[in-house]
């Protein structure tokens, strides 16, 4: 009895091993990091630099993602102006753009503003490295114009800076983008906003909330 059962052994051992030698390995970084990759999106909290290009470059932001309704999250932030031009010697506080215009006209260089933000949108995991948001906020400040006085009397050799009254106040700020996480604890946020219109970067430190 001992003797017939050695071949069903043999056959036993040697398919275990073929097995073992074709199943797929193990990840590395899912056992050491504990995270939960079944899931399409990767619950987590993050806090971060975020600015808008070429207008506020001072910003903080916050956001949530968990599994709650499929994978839905919050975002917050507030960015600021870093400079304005009211700074600059060649500002000019008694003038206005439209008075600027009114008068004939000199030839516009540039326009800048000074603004303040706060922002909420809501989020969305879309998968395991990519969630988008979407979202509106309040700013306020002012807006500013550059001009060219060819005469040469307004400002540093003819440049000098005015206020836009009709451009500066409180507007409703438009704002969407996505984070890209490209490792487990930091994503790159891009975007854009409406209201001072411009291109939404940032970098966030990511908490994972592992089940």
């Amino acid at each position: 009895m001992t003797t017939s059962r050695r071949p069903h052994l043999r056959r036993f051992a040697a398919a275990a091993l073929a097995l073992a030698a074709f199943a797929p390995p193990q990840r590395a970084d899912a056992q050491v990091n504990n995270y939960p990759r079944n899931l399409p999106w990767q619950p987590h909290l993050g806090i971060g630099y975020t600015a808008n290009i070429p207008n506020q470059f001072v910003g903080v932001s916050a956001h949530a993602v968990t599994d709650l309704l499929g994978g839905m999250g919050l975002y917050v932030d507030a960015k600021f102006a870093t400079e304005s031009p009211e700074d600059k010697e060649w500002y000019e506080p008694d003038l206005t753009s439209a008075e600027v215009i009114a008068a004939g006209g000199d030839a516009e260089l540039s326009s800048q503003g000074a603004w303040r933000s706060v922002n909420v949108a809501l989020m969305r995991g879309l998968s395991s490295q990519l969630t988008v948001y979407g979202g509106a906020g309040y700013v306020n400040g002012t807006q500013y114009v550059e001009y060219y006085d060819a005469e040469r009397q307004l400002g540093r050799a003819g440049v000098y800076w005015v206020r836009d009254e009709e451009e500066s106040g409180t507007h409703v700020n438009f704002l969407g983008g996505v984070f890209f996480q490209v490792a487990r604890t930091l994503a790159i946020q891009l975007g854009g906003e409406s209201k001072p219109g411009g291109f939404t970067v940032g970098v966030s430190y990511l908490i994972p909330l592992n089940r």
